[in-house]
């Protein structure tokens, strides 16, 4: 697997997250906000998906058919386990970039997607990824890409490289790779504590490690301890897909032109440019028709999985095709409730016992509520909110 992986993290899996900027509905109506009109998504393929939640969900209830490749095989099983016997629109394989974007048995398609993967991969992957895009993107099609900025996560090259060092250190190789993170973010409080290079040196070492000291394991895995990490602008961007016959549409999410981490569409050539107009969120036409019933059925197994998953707060919405993000806890409130817990006190005690079985603190407004007591009256809240909403018909599943 260290051959095939190229550097990349295996050791730990993604936090399962929901991207809406993966939905094809959702970026043809980004598009038509900044002036382009694509035609309705067919055909689709996401490079990299992760542990497959986005995919899954598209694949489910939108109407495009999605090819996918992860290079890990566990993923690849995830996505098919949530997906099994509920939509014959997905294909996905656990491939290299290279064996992947190499097959002769791909179509052509209208939108390809790759969220996180940019930044992280070799120049080599990405020679790979330029050709397949070449080659495999329709005429009008859609790419969409993400990948952090260099004038923003320049300041925090000196902390990633401290910690990378760190955690490759000979003396830490028999730890598992949680532990290596854990003890390369000891080391650069310590330097930080004791005022030396290069925490003493730049202010911003300090600033991004209280940022990140307590974030997941996964999460910091993923975003900093891959051997590439590169950092990119819009002249690379330009540089690499112009010649493709790709020109700048829109940034898939609005407001971060200027954070950290873009999320570019770029359409191939012929895709016809209008006015600008103002183009409300739905307005483009939904060619969703799926049945209500599979989407129940795939709701039903993301409320299992919600059981273990703390980071997952999305269902499958049969109005959009996307999906509705709602919070880890509403999720273990509706699965508690499709369990049979009908009232705000038994919702409550059901996800008071998920949080204490898995040990997970209850945060509310950002703070960790450590009183029993307001913990308990939060999560009666909470719950008859849902119920309400369940009542109200206005929660998906």
């Amino acid at each position: 697997m260290r051959d095939r992986a190229e550097g990349y993290v295996t050791e730990l899996p993604y936090t399962l997250g929901y991207y809406p900027e993966l939905d094809p509905l959702r970026a043809r109506e980004t598009l038509a906000r900044a002036g382009v009109e694509i035609a309705p998504i067919r055909r689709a393929c996401e490079l990299g998906f992760g542990r497959g939640l986005s995919l899954a969900i598209h694949a489910v209830a939108g109407d495009a058919e999605w090819w996918g490749n992860d290079m890990l095989p566990r993923h690849v099983e995830e996505v098919q386990t949530l997906t099994r016997g509920l939509t014959n629109r997905i294909h996905v394989s656990a491939e290299t970039f290279a064996e992947f974007c190499a097959r002769d048995d791909l179509p052509i398609f209208d939108f390809i997607a790759m969220h996180g993967v940019w930044s992280w991969i070799s120049q080599s992957n990405r020679d790979v990824i330029q050709e397949f895009i070449d080659r495999q993107l329709a005429v009008g099609g859609v790419l969409y890409v993400s990948y952090n900025v260099r004038k923003v996560w320049a300041s925090v090259v000196p902390l990633r490289e401290f910690l990378v060092a760190t955690a490759s250190r000979p003396e830490l190789n028999a730890k598992s790779l949680p532990d290596r993170i854990e003890a390369a973010l000891v080391a650069a409080q310590h330097i930080v504590a004791c005022d030396l290079p290069p925490a003493r040196d730049d202010p911003a070492f300090e600033k991004h490690l209280r940022k990140i000291r307590h974030q997941s394991k996964a999460y910091l895995a993923h975003e900093y301890f891959n051997r590439d990490w590169v950092l990119f602008d819009e002249t690379d961007m330009a540089a690499t897909f112009e010649p493709l016959g790709l020109k700048y549409g829109a940034q898939a999410k609005s407001g971060n032109k200027e954070s950290g981490f873009r999320r570019d569409l770029w359409v191939r050539e012929q895709a016809p440019r209008v006015p600008r107009a103002p183009v409300a969120e739905g307005s483009v036409e939904n060619y969703v028709i799926v049945e209500r019933a599979k989407i129940d059925e795939f709701n039903a197994r993301l409320l299992q999985r919600a059981l273990d998953e703390p980071y997952l707060s999305t269902l499958a919405s049969p109005a959009t095709g996307g999906g509705v993000e709602l919070g880890w806890r509403t999720l273990l409130a509706l699965g508690a409730h499709r369990a049979g817990a009908c009232d705000a006190t038994s919702i409550a005690a059901s996800v008071t016992a998920t949080l204490a079985r898995l040990g997970h603190p209850l945060v509310h407004e950002g703070a960790v509520i450590k009183d029993s007591q307001e913990a308990a009256a939060i999560l009666h809240r909470e719950a008859e909110g849902v119920i309400r909403e369940i009542e109200g018909a206005g929660v998906v599943g």
